[in-house]
């Protein structure tokens, strides 16, 4: 990848860099770009073709592959097939049914990232705690939220640089995100994710943001702080079914893996992290992670789950993917909305939050 930052290059030029050089949010992928195959004997080239193009992966995606040394170049391969993890690891197991489900009301899960506080419009936060408490738009939906997940980059902060640095607001906007905790917690399970603004340890996996910091909301035992990414089964409320398996995180993964790729659509970019069954491949090379043995690997699926979930996306997008509900969460700040994931279908909708109420998705 002739576009990817090199960390010699950054050391040598004082900390500047490619990294900074390229800027965020911009692609690694170069016409001249090679495919490689390592492993603890060496290094083979792989010819360009359809089979395993390089621009449909990332660097430390794990693959079997049938290949044919060329006679011409022993260290060059033809690939004739491929194998990625998730053809060898069982796919998600039966979504939980009921025994009518024409019948029962459903029940949710809602996902929401980042709320950035201090930089969106309060309105609209309050619109969306409203509406979890059944105040604005649909009052029998709302009252079917079972617990809400909070994936990532709550608070807006002034990181940039010295210059720009607030503390004044940045403690400001810390207290608005406990105000605003203590009450949503009060109404309902809380899962509040960090994500890469948050004030918590940057690289993965993620520790949860420290109770010191959000002292009401963290005496509500409805909260739950939690790190990145985040794994949990939720049991429907009449405990009848089997519980769904929830995996997601605040979205790096997602952001980084799609720099290296020629494919725009963040969701076919979550698609093949379920496929290569593992949220962040491009750790540690682009994107900073505590070292691992092997041993405690969170960032690693042995099987799919029923949901996956990536936020802090510019949009929301959802599809099945044999038989894992895939959603890209988006950001709160930019599009004032929230996912609603039915726990017993498996289906997910958008709500957005505007001046004059909660509308679309299953709350119109």
């Amino acid at each position: 990848l002739r576009l990817r930052p090199n960390a010699v290059d950054d050391a040598v030029g004082g900390g500047a860099g490619a990294t900074k050089l390229l800027g965020a949010g911009k692609k690694f992928v170069h016409d001249e770009d090679g495919l490689f195959l390592d492993d603890d004997t060496g290094r083979l080239r792989v010819a360009e073709g359809d089979v395993l193009p390089a621009s449909k992966l990332t660097n430390g995606v794990v693959v079997a592959v049938l290949c044919r040394a060329r006679a011409t170049a022993p260290d060059v391969v033809d690939v004739e097939d491929v194998m990625f993890l998730g053809d060898a690891t069982p796919a998600a197991p039966p979504r939980p049914m009921m025994a009518d489900d024409t019948k029962d009301a459903p029940t949710y899960v809602m996902l929401v990232s980042g709320l950035s506080l201090g930089q969106t419009n309060p309105a609209h936060i309050g619109l969306l705690l409203d509406f979890v408490a059944g105040s604005v738009g649909d009052a029998a939906a709302a009252s079917r939220i079972a617990r809400v997940i909070i994936a990532g980059n709550s608070v807006a902060t002034s990181k940039d640089d010295e210059t720009s640095a607030n503390p004044d607001s940045d403690v400001a906007n810390l207290a608005a995100l406990d105000a605003f905790l203590a009450r949503l917690a009060a109404l309902l399970p809380v899962d509040l994710m960090v994500g890469a603004e948050d004030p918590a340890p940057y690289a993965l996996p993620q520790a949860p943001v420290h109770a010191c910091l959000l002292p009401a909301a963290s005496a509500v035992p409805g909260l739950n702080r939690r790190g990145n990414p985040i794994s949990l089964e939720v049991a429907s409320d009449d405990d009848t079914s089997t519980p769904i398996t929830i995996l997601g995180h605040a979205g790096q993964c997602v952001d980084d893996a799609w720099r290296y790729l020629a494919e725009d659509d963040r969701l076919e970019v979550l698609a093949s992290t379920l496929r290569w069954r593992h949220l962040a491949p491009t750790a540690p090379d682009t994107l900073v992670c505590h070292p691992n043995d092997g041993s405690d690997d969170v960032l690693g699926m042995e099987a799919a789950p029923h949901v996956l979930f990536a936020g802090n996306q510019p949009t929301f997008a959802t599809r099945e993917e044999a038989g894992t509900r895939l959603v890209c969460v988006p950001a709160f700040a930019s599009t004032s909305s929230a996912v609603l994931v039915d726990m017993r279908t498996l289906e997910a909708h958008e709500v957005r939050f505007q001046s004059h109420g909660a509308v679309g998705g299953v709350v119109a």
